[in-house]
């Protein structure tokens, strides 16, 4: 059981199977906040005072920095933190809340008083930060966040489980449920699903192997599907259990408990995309995952066999396998497969490290480097990416930002969000900042527009040196200098 979990959070991996994000810090921070949760609740009755602080520490520490790191998903957790308090009562006491609160209050203070440079200057970039994605318009206000990752979720549940669509599983669903009626209704007990269970787990696997096999869930939303199914499936069997007097209503009640919560953790971790929230959550499957093998073991449990539990591990092992596959040979935001990023290239800040990168890349890195260096560029000038999805561009040159690390481009507010950093910086920032523009880049901002209003133009505060091809996007990009450093420049197109 303990491998299979660990092997399971690898379905991370599915898109991001190259570089970390804030995406895996905050899947991270979960996994901690659960295991301090869970061991909390398995051994608080011991009133072992070191254990018990040391658990509700570990709680805190996942939830602080989950907060830290993605807030939408930490407010999640403190709901669930006091609904698992209500199921197991025993947790309802003054010492676990006060505990946590005072823990999570010293981590927080230490991170913003040692990265954040004090409270005054945290505060106020959060709330510099909650204007500009409000003017963002891109999904992220508390209406959008509850619409995607709660209404949008329920729908594709409603269309894609529920409506028995585009999936032969579901017909066992109901087969199952109408042959225990029968035998609920005339026998009083669970023969027939005793006699029934078994030779349908062989028939499961052999669908899912079939469905996995032809990618049917091999892609990131369908993942969440996948393990939704399983946990009904299986859900579905306990309950036929319970109902038959074959398992006790306070045991159920608790199984039942443990896996919707680790469902719902899964959720929590994909609280506040604005993207499809099913596909988000497949990120996260580690959790689905283990609710499905528990399940599977209580079932065998139950009928004294091993076969269902093993059986799982074999179908998710499969669905790993795939999904791992897949990442290979399409990866996230790559143009070309993992195997075809064998190009080393070097940034202007260390060029003593390496990174390895497909031919489009290593293009694009070699002629932005040697446009910049042509043309004077000095490691730790000031770039300002008007692309609207050419951020790594400051990272090749060594550059600096213009106060946010990423003008996106793309969304309604997009230019709005634009101009009031435009704003907020100083003229002169601006006037001697570099500019890299794709004059019909599909996500560009109006640079023109967005420099007149602070009083430049392209013509009399810059000089084009050069453009270059970026191959990921089949977009001609332009890279301007500040007029004030053009006396040795030398133009290359």
């Amino acid at each position: 059981l303990h491998i299979m979990i660990i092997i399971s959070s690898l379905f991370y991996y599915k898109l991001r199977i190259l570089t970390p994000s804030y995406n895996l810090l905050t899947l991270i921070a979960i996994l901690v906040y659960t295991a301090g949760l869970l061991k909390y609740t398995t051994k608080c009755h011991t009133k072992h005072f070191t254990t018990n602080l040391l658990n509700t520490f570990t709680i805190a520490l996942g939830g602080t920095f989950s907060f830290i790191v993605k807030p939408s998903s930490a407010v999640v957790l403190v709901v669930l933190t006091f609904v698992w308090a209500i199921f197991h009562n025993r947790l309802l006491n003054r010492n676990f809340f006060l505990n946590i609160l005072v823990f999570s209050f010293v981590l927080l203070s230490l991170h913003i008083l040692v990265f954040e440079g004090g409270y005054s200057n945290y505060f106020s970039k959060l709330m510099n930060g909650l204007e500009l994605s409000k003017t963002m318009g891109a999904g992220h206000g508390l209406s959008d966040l509850f619409a995607n990752s709660t209404i949008l979720l329920i729908n594709n549940i409603y269309n894609n489980i529920l409506l028995f669509q585009d999936n032969c599983l579901k017909c066992l669903f109901a087969i199952i449920i109408l042959l225990n009626i029968f035998s609920l209704m005339w026998k009083q007990n669970i023969i027939l699903l005793e006699h029934l269970i078994y030779p349908t787990i062989l028939v499961t696997v052999l669908i899912y192997s079939y469905l996995l096999l032809i990618g049917l869930y091999s892609n990131e939303l369908n993942m969440f599907y996948f393990g939704t199914e399983l946990y009904l499936y299986f859900l579905l069997l306990l309950t036929m259990a319970v109902l038959g007097k074959k398992l006790e209503k306070k045991k159920y009640i608790e199984v039942v408990g443990l896996t919707f919560f680790l469902f719902t953790l899964s959720w929590a971790y994909s609280f506040g995309t604005n993207n499809d929230t099913a596909s988000k959550i497949s990120e996260a499957f580690i959790f689905n995952a283990t609710a499905v093998i528990i399940l599977a073991y209580y079932i065998d449990k139950i009928f004294n066999k091993n076969i269902l539990f093993f059986s799982m591990n074999l179908i998710i092992l499969l669905a790993l396998l795939i999904v791992l596959n897949n990442a290979y040979y399409n990866p996230y935001n790559l143009v070309l497969n993992i195997g075809e990023q064998n190009k080393k290239v070097s940034f202007l800040i260390n060029k003593n490290t390496t990174l390895k990168v497909d031919s489009k890349a290593y293009n694009y890195i070699t002629d932005l480097k040697s446009l910049a260096i042509t043309n004077d560029w000095q490691v730790g000038n000031r770039l300002i990416d008007l692309t609207g999805l050419s951020p790594g561009a400051n990272v090749i040159l060594g550059a600096k930002f213009l106060q946010s690390p990423w003008l996106i481009g793309g969304f309604r507010g997009s230019n709005d969000y634009a101009l009031k950093i435009f704003v907020q910086a100083n003229s002169d920032i601006i006037r001697n900042s570099w500019i890299l523009t794709a004059p019909k880049g599909k996500w560009k901002l109006k640079d023109t527009y967005l420099l007149n209003q602070v009083g430049l133009n392209f013509d009399d505060d810059y000089l084009k040196v050069g453009t270059l091809m970026n191959g990921y996007r089949d977009e001609i990009q332009e890279l301007w200098k500040p007029k004030l450093h053009t006396k040795s420049t030398r133009t290359k197109n």
